[in-house]
């Protein structure tokens, strides 16, 4: 019995240690949290490990299929395009400066969107990933709309550079337009949440 207490009592004292290192670690400051620092190799394997178990844990289900027809193609892929592109690229088209400044770097969905299924997809479109830069767009737009994404995002990796630059062609043709950026509201070209911002024709409503 006396030789399991001090086990016990060994266990809970290296424990404390190990806790008061880590604060101690945390308090000093030493560690160099500029996205321009790449992260130490066990920290970023424990980031993205942590990253992966949770989305797939909490992903669920999809909320209804994803859609097919044309028109809701054509407004994810304006979706796409206004709010993802900067980040993530697209066939033929580099991350913007704020993607590429982010740290950890956003995936090239034209790889990445193979290793997902569509519900984790849809689950970080909507909730987004805490300490990255994703954002959670669930807050803005409906599950409709945030099905439309995810389904241009699923046709990402098989997608050549000219057909993107097809629908991208197809959106302006149809006379759409980007989200209004906040550039736009402080030189007062748009007012609300939606200005500067129409949808495809047949679109779904939805909120912004």
């Amino acid at each position: 019995m006396r030789q399991r207490m001090k086990l016990v009592g060994g266990v809970l004292a290296a424990m404390l240690i190990l806790v008061g290192a880590v604060v101690a670690f945390i308090m000093s400051g030493f560690y160099n949290i500029a996205a321009s620092q790449e992260h130490t190799p066990l920290l970023e394997w424990t980031l993205e490990t942590l990253s992966e178990k949770s989305i797939a844990r909490h992903a669920g289900e999809l909320p209804a299929p994803l859609p097919t027809d044309s028109a809701s193609l054509l407004h994810g892929f304006e979706h796409y395009r206004a709010m993802c592109e900067i980040c993530h690229g697209g066939p033929g088209v580099d991350r913007g400066e704020i993607g590429e400044g982010l740290n950890p770097r956003p995936p090239r969905l034209v790889r990445a969107a193979r290793g997902s299924s569509d519900a984790e997809l849809f689950w970080v479109t909507k909730h987004g990933i805490k300490a990255t830069g994703m954002p959670a767009f669930g807050a803005t737009h409906d599950d409709a709309s945030l099905l439309q994404i995810v389904a241009v995002v699923r046709m990402l990796p098989d997608m050549s550079a000219e057909e993107y630059a097809a629908r991208a062609a197809a959106v302006a043709a149809a006379g759409l337009d980007t989200h209004a950026t906040p550039l736009d509201s402080v030189a007062g070209e748009a007012s609300g949440p939606a200005a500067g911002h129409t949808h495809a024709p047949g679109a779904p409503a939805h909120t912004h």
